[in-house]
């Protein structure tokens, strides 16, 4: 299904297409690119639909909304660009069963809690040049690796995890959400593990 949205609407809930968002283009809050939903300027996209496999981004994106691809079960190709500075709550939740790794540029400053939960990834790359963030072993770590943020929940298969960064002092909120390890032995530093 695809859903067309007029150019009078002007607050936007949840919405939910499978095959494309179109908008008018005299609406004034919001436009659309390659059938996903964005604002006005298309620096921020606010959803994909669910049953698009590839997604090609406009220059200038800066922001990728809260579940703005959660449920994009079939997604493939996701290269995220650079100039992107942030990935909102659980952007990529629930998604992307046929993608193996996805790379965040060296631009991102800012990744929320569970933006990758559930993402079907065996790894995490982090461009090397990144300020904030760096990957070991595929998960996804901040740049001192005393926070754990994310391990991709295809990252290991039913193996065991035991090894981590020495520096490691956190496990960050859904960090293991969707993994399929088969246990975790965290080492003595750590002393906090989020919700």
């Amino acid at each position: 299904t695809s859903v067309t949205l007029p150019k009078s609407l002007v607050s936007l809930g949840g919405i939910s297409a499978s095959a494309e968002i179109n908008v008018s283009p005299e609406n004034s809050n919001y436009a659309s690119y390659d059938g996903c939903l964005y604002n006005k300027d298309k620096t921020e996209i606010l959803k994909c639909p669910s049953g698009k496999t590839e997604v090609t981004f406009p220059e200038g994106l800066q922001r990728i909304g809260a579940y703005a691809f959660s449920g994009c079960k079939d997604l493939t190709g996701v290269t995220l660009p650079e100039g992107l500075v942030s990935i909102g709550e659980s952007a990529f939740s629930d998604c992307g069963r046929g993608q193996d790794s996805i790379t965040i540029p060296s631009s991102v400053t800012d990744i929320a809690a569970g933006a990758f939960n559930d993402f079907f990834l065996s790894e995490i790359i982090v461009a090397p040049e990144n300020s904030e963030y760096v990957s070991v072993d595929g998960c996804l770590y901040n740049k001192g690796k005393t926070k754990l943020l994310a391990c991709p929940s295809n990252n290991r298969g039913s193996e065991d995890m035991k090894s981590f960064p020495e520096e490691l002092t956190e496990i960050g909120a859904y960090a293991f959400s969707g993994c399929t390890v088969g246990s975790v032995t965290l080492p003595d530093g750590v002393t906090a593990i989020g919700d």
